[in-house]
C-alpha cells in the first residue's frame, strides 16, 4: 500500500528534476 506521504515525496522529487532540467 502506497501512503500519501510517500507519494508526496515522489512528486517533490519529480518537481526537483523538472527544475533541474530548466
Amino acid at each position: 500500500p502506497v501512503t500519501p506521504e510517500r507519494n508526496k515525496t515522489v512528486v517533490q522529487t519529480i518537481i526537483k528534476l523538472v527544475y533541474a532540467e530548466f
